[in-house]
């Protein structure tokens, strides 16, 4: 009889704490919801980058979904979420974000520049050259990312076989920023150009280039 005591009291007990968690779980989010409620989306965003910026990437993406759904409009989260997409190689998703940035602000150089290097790294060169140059005619003679742009650009040309174009956009970034460019562009760059289409053709056809 004891032993049957001792066994329910174990059991109620266990039960009990069970049911205790759970509504202090219950609780929780519901506090958290609350508070995060009250806040600005500016917080929230804040809030997003330091979870981003600590590669809790969930949790960033909770926050950034959670601005758009009271603000649809806010571009500055719909940027956040396509670079979250575009970090974890989440490429269709990206575009969708950023195309919509593009839709309201047609001038936004950073959604046009990474529409076109994702399009480059999925391999649709021809798109990929077309939004890189919106994104340059977009910029300020002195914006810091103009030398990305170019590399960029020259890429998706070096792949479409415009060799003359792309060496120009190489030569470009490296007046620019010589850090830009890998050590093969800079030194093709120098070569006469029947040699450069010879090299950028060759290294184009490499398996660790695709």
């Amino acid at each position: 009889m004891k032993k049957l005591l001792s066994n329910l009291f174990f059991v109620l007990f266990f039960v009990g704490l069970g049911f205790g968690l759970s509504i202090l779980y219950v609780y929780l989010s519901q506090d958290r919801q609350t508070t995060n409620a009250t806040k600005t989306t500016y917080d929230l965003i804040q809030e997003g980058d330091d979870h981003y910026q600590e590669k809790r990437y969930s949790q960033a993406l909770g926050l950034y979904q959670l601005v758009l759904q009271k603000e649809p409009d806010n571009l500055m989260a719909r940027m956040r979420l396509g670079q979250l997409f575009q970090l974890k190689n989440r490429h269709l998703q990206a575009i969708s974000e950023f195309e919509l940035i593009v839709q309201a602000d047609p001038d936004n150089v950073d959604a046009l520049y990474r529409i076109g290097k994702i399009q480059v790294e999925l391999r649709n060169f021809e798109e990929g050259e077309s939004y890189l140059k919106q994104a340059l005619e977009a910029l300020d003679q002195n914006q810091t990312e103009k030398e990305a742009v170019h590399y960029q650009l020259g890429l998706a040309q070096l792949w479409l076989s415009k060799f003359a174009e792309a060496l120009g956009n190489f030569q470009t970034a490296l007046a620019i920023n010589r850090k830009t460019i890998p050590p093969f562009f800079i030194a093709v760059s120098s070569l006469p150009a029947t040699i450069c289409r010879k090299a950028c053709w060759d290294y184009a056809k490499l398996p660790s280039s695709k």
